[in-house]
């Protein structure tokens, strides 16, 4: 269970580096380990890395909010431009979604790749 969670922490924090610096596709990547290692250990995830994802890319967000910045403004302007209802929270459960995703789509292509033999060692 510690590692489980020693996991998520580092994965939450790896995406939220990458959210700070704008790269979005950290998640993707993060779903790409956990897809490649979810077979090889027990304790590695795919729910648990989207989680951590999530987690990676809110906080960002609720840092930028806590530090004045105007986060909820500009979700408002993305939502409305974007098509959906100009609130602030309906962009940034998008984009946590967004985040999930992208980890499960990650996952999944790694799985698809990779094949069965290569993951679990077995013939």
């Amino acid at each position: 269970m510690a590692k489980r969670l020693a996991l998520a922490v580092a994965v939450a924090a790896v995406v939220a580096a990458g959210a700070y610096v704008g790269a979005w596709f950290v998640p993707f990547l993060a779903g790409l380990v956990a897809g490649v290692a979810s077979s090889r250990f027990a304790f590695v995830t795919v729910p648990s890395a989207a989680l951590a994802a999530v987690a990676g890319w809110a906080i960002p967000l609720w840092v930028m909010a806590l530090r004045g910045l105007p986060a909820g403004a500009t979700a408002q302007v993305i939502a409305g431009l974007a098509g959906l209802p100009p609130y602030a929270a309906v962009t940034v459960a998008v984009t946590l979604l967004l985040a999930a995703l992208q980890v499960f789509v990650g996952a999944w292509l790694a799985r698809a790749l990779l094949p069965r033999r290569a993951i679990t060692g077995r013939r």
